[in-house]
């Protein structure tokens, strides 16, 4: 998963495998807990846990992390954790980017700008850009709007 990106570019990617853990017997859920225990490094695990089974507290302990339910698996849980993975590669590619970008060209598109990155456009939101202003989700450098601006 690549939040904004194209698939190309060096930013960081991240790998989620969900899991559903409902209703099991004993021998599973431990045989299930040591297959979480030896999940590669570059895969992150999202695990839906039914509350019944009471193991969300073990998953967690791996780094794991837990969506609990009873009953059904709730789709706004799942997406709220899924939301969390988003956030953290957004501050890592945000944490990578410079703190000014001067783009070459005099009109860009945030969307993009972000695509040319490889990050996604919220990861643009720390950055500044000292030749050009932002108007709504475009960058225009000031002589492009005064242009506009005499011909308005």
């Amino acid at each position: 998963y690549r939040p904004g990106g194209d698939g190309g570019s060096a930013s960081p990617s991240l790998r989620v495998f969900f899991e559903v853990m409902g209703f099991w017997t004993p021998e599973y859920v431990e045989k299930k807990l040591d297959q979480f225990g030896s999940v590669a490094d570059d895969v992150e695990l999202l695990v839906a846990v039914d509350e019944s089974l009471g193991v969300g507290e073990e998953i967690e302990a791996l780094d794991h992390r837990v969506v609990t339910f009873s009953g059904r698996v709730r789709v706004k849980d799942v997406v709220d954790a899924l939301g969390e993975y988003e956030s953290d590669l957004v501050a890592a590619a945000a944490a990578e980017l410079p703190d000014e970008l001067v783009p070459d060209d005099d009109v860009i598109d945030l969307d993009a700008l972000a695509a040319e990155r490889g990050v996604s456009v919220d990861a643009l939101d720390s950055v500044s850009f000292p030749e050009h202003e932002r108007v709504g989700r475009t960058l225009i450098r000031p002589d492009v709007l005064e242009a506009l601006d005499a011909e308005i």
